[in-house]
């Protein structure tokens, strides 16, 4: 039996099209692979990837276990991110490492995201070649935020991604944050400037100052679709006030004064596809 008929179950492979279709408003951005994983609270990991012929090698090999296994008991506010090409990576690590780099994968960006049943990591690889790639993505990571909504969207609403949760993996030592290193940065993450603070896991200590809320990043899905204040009022169930406010903060955040220049700024984002 070859290890194609082995893992051809796994969504990775059988559904790799409609991945690699969803994947696809991350290519504006220089993102060559990118993948998802997960650890619930019984420390079972679960994975998902763009690219199919490195998801059967990662699948062969289960590094779903020597990946980015964050799990903490309870949720945390604080987004986790990691910069691979600056961190000193264990053994396990660096195999996983030198394997995608095997397939043009590198520069490695993953944001954590803390629930209380489920730790969610996202995980953005450029090229090789792609010396500016990690900086790019700290300016535009309004966008990565809302590619990260779309994702969890998708995984929770379409049976072939959900299947992922039939793949369970046993993580053996996922890592809380009382055993690692976490450094918080107090600046806007879109200027930050990539240097050895990033050698341990970022937390930004303002990120809704700078960065779009949910909330926002709602309000600017059905700002760009045409739609006034009071409109999106009661499509929310809220108060114009709330959606004026809420307005007020895209501009402020996205440095403009007028919708016009917003829209314009959202193309410049190449965030519009992803609300």
């Amino acid at each position: 039996m070859t290890d194609k008929t082995v893992f051809i179950a796994h969504p990775c492979l059988k559904h790799h099209e409609m991945i690699k279709d969803i994947c696809r408003p991350l290519q504006g951005l220089g993102v060559h692979f990118f993948g998802y994983t997960a650890v619930d609270s019984m420390n079972n990991g679960y994975c998902l990837g763009s690219r199919a012929n490195y998801a059967e090698e990662y699948l062969r090999k289960k590094h779903v276990k020597n990946d980015l296994n964050y799990r903490d008991e309870k949720p945390k506010s604080k987004n986790d991110y990691d910069f691979w090409d600056f961190q000193e990576l264990d053994a396990n690590k660096k195999d996983l490492y030198q394997m995608a780099a095997e397939f043009d994968q590198g520069h490695t960006l993953s944001i954590t995201k803390h629930e209380m049943d489920m730790t969610h990591s996202f995980h953005f690889s450029g090229h090789l070649a792609d010396e500016g790639f990690n900086q790019r993505l700290l300016e535009k990571m309004d966008t990565l935020h809302a590619f990260m909504d779309l994702f969890n969207h998708q995984l929770k609403n379409i049976p072939e991604l959900n299947e992922i949760y039939n793949h369970p993996e046993l993580i053996d030592n996922p890592v809380t944050s009382e055993n690692r290193t976490i450094t918080l940065i107090d600046a806007d993450p879109r200027s930050f400037t990539i240097d050895n603070k990033a050698r341990h896991t970022i937390n930004f200590k303002s990120e809704s100052k700078y960065l779009l809320t949910a909330n926002e990043r709602n309000c600017l899905k059905w700002l760009i679709k045409g739609k006034s204040a009071e409109m999106i009022a009661e499509i929310n169930h809220i108060s114009k006030k709330t959606v004026e406010r809420y307005i007020a903060s895209l501009k402020e955040k996205f440095q403009c004064y007028t919708l016009f220049q917003l829209g314009q700024r959202v193309v410049e984002y190449g965030i519009a596809e992803l609300l």
